[in-house]
């Protein structure tokens, strides 16, 4: 058995037709493969995305190995193929858009179940994707003048594929406890595949707390600012200003947990600011495997806080 999940415009800029990952995952091009046959075969004869193709231009391939015993498991952030949609996005610092799913028995010559759409873009797409300066917020209308897509070039693949094999060597060590990469990780999932641009945030606000949260909950949002500033900035410059949107950020997520209604042009503003962030954090974490694994062990990743509060 095998499965591709067709990814909607994410961009293949290589010379090499696939890149393995391991474990039976793999990333291709889909331009002239059978699978991308398949699926335009099924709009033309079953009217399928009612008939019109998307332009499915990369996919993941699945081997009979990272499946479960009767179908591939897609469901939830820990699913093999809701990690390697979240690597992704995580490396390439955009969300996903559709994703459909095709699974066969016999080399994707016809499907052995009904294709399935298992992530649709949701309405906060264009936002997160775009480069925040492209957000044009003025009184009430919002909008964007510039949508990126996600690239596949051989700098992203190379760190797509370092961040799976560092997130193998965390589960494989009896030593470590990962969960709080897990759970960071896990709400950039959630957090990219929110509807709203409300839960963006919430889900952006446990990654942050997850990583940098210290452990005193006194001044917690300075504090968890003060970290993510020392973790992201290379000049006091750069530092005083992720400090000052963190810290913007983290009033609107008090307004939005305490009831009260957050103002568009705030989270419009500031959110895929955050959300660019923390893909920048976790891709500088998870491409460091030492580092991952400080912030695996409890006393380590203190001692790390600690040296950034008191160090030079």
């Amino acid at each position: 058995m095998k499965s591709a999940v067709l990814m909607h415009i994410l961009l293949w800029e290589t010379d090499d037709a696939s890149f393995d990952l391991g474990d039976g995952v793999s990333l291709w091009n889909a331009s002239g493969t059978r699978v991308e046959g398949l699926y335009h075969h099924l709009c033309e004869t079953e009217n399928l995305d009612q008939g019109e193709p998307f332009s499915f231009t990369s996919y993941v391939l699945m081997q009979d190995a990272a499946h479960d015993e009767i179908w591939l498991y897609w469901g939830g952030p820990f699913s093999v193929i809701s990690r390697v949609c979240n690597a992704i996005a995580v490396c390439t610092s955009i969300p996903l858009g559709m994703c459909r799913l095709l699974t066969t028995k016999d080399g994707f010559r016809t499907l052995w179940i009904p294709s399935d759409v298992i992530y649709e873009m949701n309405p906060e797409h264009d936002f997160l994707a775009a480069d925040p300066k492209d957000i044009q917020v003025s009184g009430d209308s919002i909008s964007v003048s510039n949508v990126r897509f996600p690239r596949l070039n051989d700098v992203t693949l190379a760190d797509i594929r370092t961040l799976w094999d560092t997130s193998k060597r965390l589960h494989s060590s009896s030593k470590l406890d990962p969960h709080r990469v897990d759970n960071a990780m896990s709400y950039f999932f959630y957090a990219w595949r929110s509807y709203y641009m409300e839960h963006v945030c919430l889900n952006l606000s446990i990654v942050l707390e997850a990583l940098f949260s210290p452990s005193s909950q006194h001044e917690l949002a300075h504090q968890i600012a003060f970290n993510a500033s020392r973790f992201l900035g290379k000049t006091s410059e750069e530092r005083g200003e992720v400090y000052a949107v963190v810290k913007r950020f983290y009033a609107i997520r008090s307004r939005i947990v305490h009831g009260a209604k957050a103002k568009d042009r705030d989270l419009y503003r500031l959110v895929p600011r955050v959300f660019h962030l923390c893909a920048g954090i976790l891709k500088g974490i998870l491409l460091d495997c030492d580092l991952a694994v400080r912030f695996c062990n409890k006393d380590q990743r203190q001692e790390l806080l600690d040296s950034w509060l008191f160090g030079e």
